[in-house]
């Protein structure tokens, strides 16, 4: 007997039409679709039979790609146009597209602007993405501020004003000669600051000396600004709420960005490390800063925050290679955010 879907000669042991288990199933299917009927897919336009009652889509992929085209002709803010390639993506530039073009997220931004979709800058607050005001409005709000204190409206807060007198005597035993710097009046800075510049210390060599001093602890870890961060979008199971930890104002102005992006569904503070080996030859490990789910199809995103300074050292080279290549084995997507895309 020849068998109905492959077209092998078999022996059947009962009434069977097929050659095996697969191609049994495989009639079935087509049995089905010729009950049901055909339809016509929705995005892709071709006419196929039917598995089951009302469907609209080939496959899954055509209809994420359906409902994200409808989404930018019903919602166009919440995609970014590449002026390059005129491709749409969702809420940002990744460093992922830019490398198609041998681009870095400082030349595009330089060249064109803007790396962010404007739904997603309209979310960020000026707080949270460290955004500055202006000459004009620093000005006008100074000029503010000095009405206020002359009329006696805002006053400078003084711990020690609160305090009362036991609270006095005890600081004043515990701290002695201290005390005074550390409750930091006007007078008390004011003070400061003269001894200092009478030291030298606001001249332009001592100002690049501590630049470069800050740099290199900042580097390591030293003085970097470190705490943590009550995350919204980091929760394990059982927790409302989860406390990050961050070592680096930039770590912390990212864990802000990917709150305050509606299609970022949950992220997770140094999830794992990626073997590299470093400069001298050793086998170490990185670990990526964040790792990211979207709420919508996309790959998961390996993000690293990092200062531009940094960006081009040899050891990040290497570390970039090896972030690379885990991101091509395991289907992910990668990118960079430096000062550059935090501060808009």
């Amino acid at each position: 007997m020849i068998c109905a879907i492959c077209g092998k000669e078999f022996e059947p042991k009962d009434v069977a039409k097929t050659c095996s288990q697969s191609c049994r199933g495989k009639l079935k299917a087509l049995n089905r679709r010729k009950r049901q009927g055909q339809f016509t897919c929705l995005y892709c336009g071709k006419t196929k039979g039917q598995f089951y009652p009302d469907q609209k889509y080939c496959n899954h992929e055509c209809k994420t790609l359906h409902e994200q085209t409808k989404e930018q002709q019903e919602h166009p803010e919440r995609f970014i146009k590449c002026q390059i390639c005129g491709e749409f993506l969702r809420s940002r530039m990744t460093q992922r597209h830019l490398d198609q073009h041998n681009y870095t997220t400082a030349q595009y931004k330089e060249e064109f602007g803007t790396l962010y979709a404007p739904s997603l800058l309209n979310k960020i607050s000026d707080t949270s993405n460290g955004r500055t005001h202006s000459k004009e409005t620093k000005a006008k709000m100074s000029k503010t501020h000095k009405a206020q204190f002359a009329a006696g409206e805002r006053k400078i807060y003084n711990p020690w004003d609160n305090m009362t007198d036991e609270q006095k005597e005890k600081l004043k035993k515990e701290n002695g000669d201290r005390l005074r710097i550390a409750i930091r009046t006007p007078s008390v800075q004011k003070k400061r600051v003269a001894t200092r510049q009478a030291k030298g210390w606001y001249t332009p060599e001592m100002k690049e000396k501590m630049a470069k001093q800050m740099l290199k602890n900042n580097r390591y870890g030293g003085r970097s600004k470190k705490g943590y961060y009550f995350a919204k979008k980091c929760q394990r199971k059982g927790q409302k709420k989860f406390m990050a930890f961050y070592r680096s104002s930039y770590e912390l102005a990212a864990m802000k960005l990917l709150d305050a992006d509606p299609d970022v569904a949950y992220w997770e503070y140094e999830p794992f490390g990626i073997p590299y080996t470093d400069l001298n030859g050793d086998e170490k490990k990185y670990f990526p800063d964040f790792l990211i789910e979207f709420s919508d199809a996309r790959p998961n995103m390996l993000l690293e925050v990092k200062p531009d300074a940094l960006m081009n050292t040899p050891e990040n080279e290497l570390k970039h290679q090896a972030l690379v290549n885990y991101c091509k084995e395991h289907e992910l997507d990668y990118n960079y955010w430096t000062e550059v895309e935090l501060i808009h």
